[in-house]
């Protein structure tokens, strides 16, 4: 990403997980403002001065709505929510976990994102992340197709 960190307001989803963690130290490391840790259960998540935990699940319209509307003012989304249930979709018994997995890494950052940036002529080029984690390629295809408008940048996407 070309986007600064420094003074940033960020959203990141899946913020319960591993790599959130370390995202979220990176951040504050870099001098972002405001973090908005967004994660279905928040409960390891500790508010700060500079951390917001919110309650959020990506494949629920309504946590994704009421989460942003009380981030209205971020900067910077990371969507780093996702699945993987390590099962061959052609195996298993049903499309069941295939649904699922669509869902959250797939329709969750599109969700969030289109939540995050109602205004969509804020919306800027987006570029996938520097990492690529095992959501990239379907996240990476997403943010081509929220590319578009031609409008200044205001706001960074990061999948």
């Amino acid at each position: 990403m070309t986007k600064t960190i420094k003074g940033s307001v960020v959203l990141i989803t899946g913020a319960s997980g591993a790599i959130a963690q370390a995202l979220i130290a990176g951040l504050a490391a870099r001098g972002a403002a405001k973090i908005y840790a967004t994660a279905r259960d928040i409960s390891g998540l500790v508010a700060s001065d500079h951390l917001v935990p919110i309650k959020m699940d990506v494949s629920s319209d309504d946590d994704v709505k009421k989460a942003a509307a009380m981030a209205g003012d971020v900067t910077l989304l990371i969507n780093n929510a996702g699945i993987n249930h390590n099962t061959s979709f052609m195996t298993a018994p049903d499309l069941a976990i295939a649904s699922r997995e669509i869902e959250a890494n797939y329709i969750g950052p599109l969700r969030v994102t289109r939540a995050t940036r109602a205004d969509r002529q804020s919306w800027r080029r987006a570029e996938p992340a520097d990492d690529p984690g095992a959501g990239e390629p379907a996240v990476h295809g997403i943010l081509l197709r929220l590319q578009g408008g031609g409008a200044q940048p205001d706001a960074g996407i990061a999948g």
